[in-house]
């Protein structure tokens, strides 16, 4: 799971590349599972998440 801002609707590839991720790292603030949550972060401004593999 991870966040996203209202009305925008994730890809597939997306999708695809937070699982990757997921399954690669533990549990953050980028991507997170149903045993780990993390709060709502702040969405307003226009920055992206980015991964650091």
């Amino acid at each position: 799971m991870w966040w996203i801002r209202e009305g925008e609707f994730p890809t597939v590839d997306e999708a695809v590349e937070k699982l990757d991720y997921l399954q690669k790292n533990e549990a953050s603030e980028l991507v997170f599972d149903f045993k780990k949550k993390f709060p709502l972060p702040d969405l307003t401004n226009e920055q992206p998440f980015v991964f650091n593999d």
